[in-house]
């Protein structure tokens, strides 16, 4: 019999494509030193995700929540499940590639002892190492762009967060009090945790040994409707975002200001390595009001939650509609203006050169008069000579 995993997988999943990718992924590289158990949270209606994952990984454990439980909600109920001293997040829009998971968990056992760490991820675009925050909560990605000379690094590094792949220490994960459910259903909640990391005197770091591919984007479906759409994506963003800065108000006005342009190099260089060694600070609590309560009233208290952000997400709608309007009206006569600015400087331009070649042909007409009254005045004094 198996003895306990050293490992638990747990992968949130909502697209068949993506899952079955992932899932194969996983046992294409799996290492058989490693002990791991992968638990699916099915976070899709009917039963075609929890029979296609039982057919692709028959040793996988299958959790098929009651509603939609996002992001937040679906990694604490796998946590929840998993028996390992180490638990792993794993988008379903990945792919690891191999060592993958003896990189990470190599990395664990640095001297630092860092207690979440993150796979360095590759896409069409190039390579992404992690995340740095700045003053006010927004964020700049550390990739092949914006820091070459962090992504040539061959030694882990420390960020603000990683995200897509990332191990996390059990008992840090318990400390810290599990995802915050306060940003359901998605967005801000992996830099929420690494935060909480942070403050409670553990690094965060990327591990450029560890790679996974990342397809990216795996919430937005525009066949879906607009709850899957990209705009549904932005208000998350913002919302997520206000909610963020203000839980994080105090680790925050450590962190570096934003530049005013788009931050150089330098800036993400300095703010990814400026950052001081991680000591042990007051941490806000996370909100766990939607999985710790009773597990018969999960579905209701899902439900309940997911139509409050559908209604944010109508009033937030409204507002970008009527900016939306007015951003494309002002774009509208900023453009008039333009071509009304043009049409008269070139007509203002032609009045110039037409006034001109009308005043050179004044002065030639006025030099021919002045010609002939010439000639005329010669003609005349001619006559007079002649005695007539």
């Amino acid at each position: 019999m198996p003895g306990p995993p050293s490992v638990s997988i747990v992968i949130l999943a909502t697209r068949e494509d993506h899952t079955t990718r992932c899932l194969r992924a996983l046992a294409a590289t799996a290492a058989p030193e490693i002990a791991t158990e992968t638990i699916v949270v099915a976070n899709a209606e009917g039963d075609g995700l929890c029979s296609l994952v039982q057919r692709v990984a028959p040793e996988a454990t299958v959790l098929a929540p009651p509603a939609n439980t996002g992001t937040m909600v679906g990694w604490n109920l796998g946590f929840e499940r998993a028996r390992a001293p180490w638990l792993l997040w794993l988008h379903e829009d990945t792919e690891p590639r191999p060592g993958w998971l003896r990189s990470l968990l190599r990395t664990s056992r640095r001297p630092e002892r860092p207690g979440v760490v993150s796979s360095t991820l590759l896409a069409p675009g190039g390579r992404s190492g992690g995340f740095v925050l700045w003053k006010d909560g927004t964020v700049s990605e550390i990739d092949d762009e914006s820091a070459p000379q962090i992504m040539a690094r061959s030694e882990p590094y420390s960020v603000d967060y990683g995200t897509a792949c990332t191990l996390v220490e059990r008992d840090l994960w318990a400390a810290i009090g599990g995802f915050d459910e306060r940003f359901f259903p998605a967005m801000y909640g992996d830099a929420d945790l690494a935060l909480a990391a942070w403050r409670h005197g553990r690094l965060v770091m990327v591990d450029p040994g560890s790679a996974v591919v990342h397809h990216s984007n795996a919430m937005v479906r525009p066949e879906g409707g607009v709850s899957t759409s990209l705009l549904f994506k932005q208000f998350l963003a913002e919302r997520n975002l206000v909610r963020f800065a203000a839980k994080w108000s105090s680790a925050l006005a450590e962190r570096p200001a934003r530049p005013q342009g788009p931050p150089s190099q330098a800036d993400v260089v300095g703010a990814c390595d400026g950052r001081r060694p991680p000591g042990p600070a007051p941490a806000p609590a996370a909100d766990r009001s939607l999985t710790g309560g009773p597990p018969e009233g999960l579905e209701v208290r899902l439900v309940r939650a997911e139509v409050a952000v559908q209604r944010e997400f109508a009033d937030w709608l409204r507002t970008w509609h009527v900016v939306e309007l007015e951003r494309e009206r002002e774009a509208a006569h900023a453009e008039l203006a333009r071509n009304d600015a043009g049409f008269r400087a070139r007509l203002a331009a032609h009045e110039q050169a037409v006034s001109e070649e009308l005043a050179r042909k004044d002065r030639s007409f006025r030099a021919q008069l002045d010609e002939l009254a010439s000639d005329r005045e010669h003609l005349v004094a001619r006559i007079a000579e002649l005695g007539g």
